[in-house]
């Protein structure tokens, strides 16, 4: 079918499309914590209607390729460009789409309209033009017939509109990710050689040309017109704060629900297969029951959370809503977007449902708390957290222990008759008391409780809200082994661990001044099920004088002297004891400098339960030097020639360690062939050259430093030949 008629028409009217969305696979979890992947409704909507598109044809994109390009948006600049398409084929290509992308025909059409001219010096030239319509291997055509205009001196031939209409598949073909959707046109001409009067054939000047892009003397454009969803494959996704998309929608709210899980994280992704030019804006709205809008707003990556990249606008956008200010009821969230045609489209999400009933049950002590201990023939006792977390009404809560404990366990709770809340955002506290017999080989690994709340609704009881609760269940002895561990004085850097002793090395040094008292910590953490104290002996003390304090209260810990050993508080299940050890090095000059200090932590219930640290300690005088670069890394201080290939160096950082003074000192810095120790170490030290230089690369003999003050130099190492 085609037609032809004059250039000047009406424009076509805006079109308004509205468009909903699709989602994956939502993943429910298990009461094991595994959890396998199933197909779950989606909360956005592919609507099964499509919308109407035009593919202008405009100046060509040295990405797309071809003699124009295809694209959503109208060419307003550049000038008219033309093609004669009896010489050659037109090819104009579309941008590669960022996703797949359905067309549909108007009835199985799609629509070519161009503008174009056939001209021929004589008179009964005819031009058939080809239409090709390429997606991937497959390619559908249509031709048109159309009568030359025969130009004069006098008569010049206009720019006309034609139409052609392509029979594609009645369902329509999908151009699949990264493929290009393209046009070819060529024409044919017939009677450009007529006879003359002597009967021979004359030629004649014929030709058939295409207009596009910004064409002169109209408004409107060559393009192809056809029904699609650009937007199809964009996301809107509403999940609890912190959800992963694997995580699905979280389609069911509380208004009194703890802070968290107030927080309702807009997840978006909206993409046009054309690209993110065909995309002009994106806002985000919430309405209520009522038809408030709770939420509106528009997004951009002024947001944070929020990226406008070269193919999208997605990102995440969290809002909170206050304590109990939701009324009950569906709440509808959206993303209204509008492109670059004028077309309004709503991707909408399934509706939100407030609750007028909910109840959460948590750990009382710590509401991410999945953890609880048992110990042969000890009693556990479980504080737990009921909360209405609904909007209002009196809801009466019966709690339910489902793992299946033996006869020989005793399982309770503190009132069996069950828990009343009076109304929304009301929190109670029950107990979970469970006695453990002294064999723990088949206990249970897991306990589960449910909450099961119970409401007068249209007159009579019924059940409108439960909630389950799943606390691994561990167990552990009655006294054990603390968990010990040594710190420096800020705690950012870690010497030892009993748990993992392979992890540290004690061998080094850290720093203790002369005459003064250098703060360590030491932490212990009771790893029994009962509370416990714990007896501290010091083992090894190279000869310096120790104190141990309580880090809270500054209270220094006397030693007993029945035992010789320093006793700490009772320390809780779980919890930590921080202690301060403070260290004075020897003052007898004729000490050695370095030595090792090393403590025992005993369990006081059971004082067969041990654990063991130590670190070494390094005398100083005013002054500490350490490296903190050498050429070969690890360890550092410790430099082998033959991994070190432009020469064997290491960067020193030298501080005065002098605390009561105001007075800066002059620090010499001496050769380390020239020190007597080197030399007794190894009398071969004294033929070894070493340079000591700053960061110029010039020598310095001396360092100046305020107290606390700290300053590098180099020390570059050339040892003798012989030395490898």
């Amino acid at each position: 079918m085609s037609g032809q008629h004059a250039v000047n028409r009406s424009a076509r009217p805006a079109l308004y499309l509205v468009m909903v969305m699709l989602l994956a696979l939502i993943p429910v979890s298990s009461p094991g914590g595994a959890f396998t992947l199933q197909e779950s409704p989606s909360p956005n909507h592919v609507g099964s209607q499509m919308y109407d598109y035009q593919i202008y044809v405009a100046s060509p994109n040295s990405t797309a390729g071809g003699d124009g390009f295809l694209t959503t948006k109208e060419p307003q600049s550049g000038g008219q460009e033309e093609i004669v398409v009896s010489d050659e084929t037109a090819q104009f290509k579309s941008p590669r789409m960022l996703t797949d992308l359905s067309v549909l025909g108007y009835n199985g059409l799609v629509r070519i309209k161009m503008f174009h001219t056939v001209e021929a010096s004589n008179p009964g030239v005819n031009a058939t033009y080809t239409f090709t319509l390429v997606n991937g291997g497959s390619s559908w055509s249509d031709t048109l017939r159309i009568e030359a205009c025969e130009r004069t001196l006098f008569n010049s031939c206009p720019v006309l509109e034609a139409s052609a209409e392509i029979s594609i598949p009645a369902d329509g073909f999908d151009i699949e990710d990264d493929e290009q959707l393209v046009l070819e046109i060529s024409a044919d001409m017939e009677g450009c050689q007529d006879q003359g009067g002597s009967g021979l054939p004359v030629n004649s000047d014929c030709s058939a040309t295409i207009f596009f892009n910004d064409i002169e003397g109209t408004s409107d454009h060559t393009k192809i017109e056809f029904k699609s969803n650009a937007l199809s494959e964009s996301l809107l996704i509403v999940q609890r704060d912190g959800a992963e998309l694997i995580d699905g929608a979280q389609l069911e709210w509380f208004p009194n629900d703890s802070p968290d899980n107030r927080i309702m994280q807009f997840r978006f992704q909206v993409e046009s297969a054309f690209g993110r030019f065909d995309i002009n804006s994106v806002r985000l709205s919430l309405v209520d029951p009522s038809g408030i809008m709770k939420v509106d707003q528009p997004l951009s990556d002024s947001l944070e959370g929020v990226d406008d990249t070269s193919w999208a606008i997605s990102g995440m956008y969290d809002w909170e809503y206050s304590r109990g200010s939701m009324t009950p009821g569906e709440y509808l969230p959206s993303l209204e977007v509008t492109d670059i045609q004028g077309h309004t489209i709503v991707i909408e999400h399934d509706d939100l449902v407030m609750k007028q009933f909910g109840v959460s049950i948590l750990h009382g002590d710590d509401v991410d708390r999945s953890v609880e201990y048992i110990a042969p023939s000890q009693i556990t006792v479980i504080p737990l957290q009921l909360q209405h977390r609904g909007s209002s009404g009196q809801l009466d809560v019966d709690l339910q222990v489902i793992t299946n404990f033996n006869s020989n366990w005793n399982v309770s709770f503190d009132a069996p008759g069950g828990y009343l809340l009076n109304e929304g955002g009301a929190i109670v506290n029950p107990i979970l008391t469970i006695e453990s017999p002294q064999d723990l080989r088949n206990a249970p690994p897991q306990l589960v409780i449910r909450a099961v709340g119970e409401a007068i609704v249209d007159g009579g009881p019924e059940i409108v809200a439960t909630e389950t609760l799943y606390l691994d269940l561990e167990k552990v002895d009655t006294y054990a082994s603390p968990l010990t561990s040594i710190w420096n004085e800020n705690r950012t850097q870690q010497y030892d661990n009993s748990s993992r002793p392979d992890s540290f090395d004690t061998s080094v040094p850290r720093f203790v001044e002369d005459g003064d008292f250098t703060v360590f910590i030491m932490e212990i953490w009771n790893n029994g099920f009962d509370e416990d104290e714990f007896r501290i002996d010091i083992l090894e003390r190279s000869k310096a004088i120790i104190q141990i304090v309580d880090n809270d209260t500054g209270v220094v810990i006397v030693e007993d002297l029945t035992d010789g050993t320093y006793h700490t508080d009772s320390i809780n299940r779980h919890m930590t004891e921080v202690l301060q050890i403070r260290v004075k090095p020897s003052g007898d000059r004729d000490d050695p400098d370095q030595g090792l200090i090393r403590f025992e932590v005993a369990s006081e219930g059971n004082s067969s339960k041990v654990s063991e640290v130590e670190f070494t300690v390094q005398r100083t005088f005013g002054v500490r030097a350490e490296p903190v670069f050498d050429c070969d890394s690890v360890p550092l201080g410790t430099v082998n020639q033959t991994t070190c290939s432009d020469g064997m160096s290491m960067r020193i950082r030298v501080t005065n360690s002098v605390v009561d003074s105001s007075t800066s000192t002059n620090w010499r810095l001496i050769n380390p062939a020239d020190l007597q120790r080197n030399v007794d170490s190894d009398e071969s030290y004294s033929q070894w050259e070493f340079k000591i230089v700053d960061n110029s690369g010039d020598s310095i003999p001396y360092l100046t430093l305020a107290p606390q003050q700290s300053g590098e130099v180099t020390l570059e190492i050339d040892p003798p030949d012989q030395v490898e």
